[in-house]
């Protein structure tokens, strides 16, 4: 759990010294759906989608975490919902 709250917090203050890190905004959405937080990945692939579009690279790796049968059903929401 450690692990994934240092990269939440890296990832927090990359999109502070560069509000226009886009890959930031969604691996912190990423993070939250490693750990099983779909509403918590709703928000944040929200404010991705909003403020930067659709990103293949996101669906990308979401895809991958679905072959990998890793948190598949919050994966597949977050697909559903924003790609």
């Amino acid at each position: 759990m450690g692990a994934y709250k240092n990269a939440s917090q890296a990832f927090e203050k990359a999109i502070a010294l560069q509000p226009k890190l886009r890959d930031a905004y969604f691996d912190l959405g990423l993070v939250d759906v490693i750990q099983g937080n779909v509403e918590d990945a709703r928000v944040r692939y929200g404010q991705a989608v909003k403020s930067f579009g659709k990103y293949d690279g996101a669906a990308d790796l979401l895809h991958q975490l679905i072959q990998s049968k890793y948190q598949v059903g919050v994966a597949q929401t977050i697909l559903a919902e924003f790609f």
